[in-house]
């Protein structure tokens, strides 16, 4: 069953990103302050969460723990909601 994690976008509403097959999460340049964090696929697809500048790669680590504790759970609960330490401006997936 697919699993996503609900991010909230300012001015946009929540928006789904898809925790199946993930392979990498990195945030740009690898950069502790960096407002961009890549969420890569195994099918080759690209995630782009552009948010306020990351303090000690905590966008990046959010997103990891989210993932894990959504995986953990039953198959049926589908959607999981993200607290995002930093607003998220966009969500872009290549």
């Amino acid at each position: 069953m697919a699993k996503y994690l609900s991010v909230p976008v300012t001015s946009n509403g929540n928006k789904l990103v898809s925790i199946d097959g993930v392979k990498l999460i990195t945030q740009a340049a690898e950069s502790a302050t960096a407002v961009t964090t890549l969420i890569d696929y195994v099918d080759g697809t690209t995630t782009t969460v552009t948010h306020a500048a990351a303090v000690a790669f905590d966008m990046r680590i959010a997103l990891e723990t989210a993932m894990e504790s959504a995986m953990a759970t039953d198959w049926r609960q589908v959607v999981h909601p993200f607290t995002s330490p930093k607003a998220v401006s966009s969500i872009l997936n290549a």
